[in-house]
């Protein structure tokens, strides 16, 4: 399971709070809310949005995940 969990998480960056709400991760999502927290929210959900996600049960499969995690970043593009 390590290597998806090592990259970075497109959606939690971009999206910050709205991906936080999005995983049930209340605390990330309140902290994402406040105006330079935000900032540092958005750069900890993209670099450790993968393992955070994984560790809260949101995801079955490494697969799972992966697939997931797409459609997130692909709605941050946009």
């Amino acid at each position: 399971m390590g290597e998806e969990l090592r990259r970075f998480n497109w959606g939690g960056f971009l999206l910050g709070w709205v991906w936080a709400f999005g995983h049930r991760l209340w605390l990330w999502g309140a902290l994402g809310l406040i105006p330079l927290v935000s900032v540092v929210v958005q750069l900890v959900l993209g670099f450790r949005g993968n393992r955070i996600a994984w560790e809260n049960g949101s995801y079955e499969s490494e697969e799972e995940l992966r697939r997931k995690e797409r459609v997130w970043a692909w709605a941050g593009v946009c």
